[in-house]
């Protein structure tokens, strides 16, 4: 008899989230009851408008701030029980790789050095094996050893993603990704997200654009702090 696979265990679980800020009157209730899964090597889209609530969203995943109320849990683990910020520091490097809207490349480095850069703070061995081969697989070969400012901002924004793989993190979260690009470099990098998704990676995408929300296997709405 043959028995059902048993279901995947969720990467990301938001059980009834709230971040506030402030206190007494002036409390800003930027993220309201959100509760929301997201599964092992899916593409997740969440989007919002702008102070919908969905960059806190971001910075709780991303274990750059704390819940009010409610538990996360990541890979498994629940946050709320680990108590230092080297702690969180050591968890959101294994577990997380982070792309941003402004790239956040060293100016004065090499494609090849600001891939390797997490690395060296995770003590990973063959730093530039893997970060070369990295920049093979976004496309940059023949860009190892150019600096931001000789890159458009389509190769600085494959620079970002290969650097954020370099720890071979379980969750790629992305911020507005293509914010600062044309629409045509905006969608190549899409597609290398979207790759990336189909070799097994689970991928996170934070934005504004509602068109995005065709590519994913999931969609979270955020509004007013409240998701759906």
């Amino acid at each position: 008899m043959n028995k059902t696979a048993p279901k995947p265990q969720p990467v990301i679980v938001f059980d009834h989230i709230a971040k506030i800020y402030g206190t007494g009157g002036s409390k800003t209730h930027a993220v309201k009851n959100a509760t929301f899964e997201i599964e092992p090597a899916s593409f997740t889209v969440i989007v919002g408008p702008s102070g919908s609530g969905k960059s806190t969203i971001l910075n709780l995943m991303g274990l750059l701030d704390q819940p009010t109320k409610g538990e996360y849990w990541l890979d498994g683990l629940k946050t709320a029980d680990i108590s230092s910020d080297n702690q969180r520091a050591i968890l959101r490097r294994d577990k997380l790789g982070f792309v941003f809207q402004q790239f956040n490349l060293l100016s004065r480095a090499s494609a090849l050095q600001n891939v390797m850069m997490p690395g060296i703070y995770s003590r990973k061995k063959n730093r530039q094996e893997r970060a070369t081969y990295l920049l093979k697989e976004v496309g940059l070969s023949h860009r190892l050893h150019h600096r931001p400012n000789q890159m458009s901002g389509g190769e600085q924004q494959r620079v970002a993603i290969a650097r954020s793989l370099i720890n071979s993190p379980r969750i790629l979260l992305a911020d507005e990704p293509t914010g600062n690009l044309d629409s045509k470099t905006g969608k190549a990098i899409l597609e290398l997200l979207q790759e990336l998704n189909r070799n097994g990676q689970t991928v996170v995408v934070i934005t504004h654009d509602d068109s995005l929300a065709d590519l994913a296997h999931k969609v979270i709405r955020v509004k007013d702090g409240v998701t759906s």
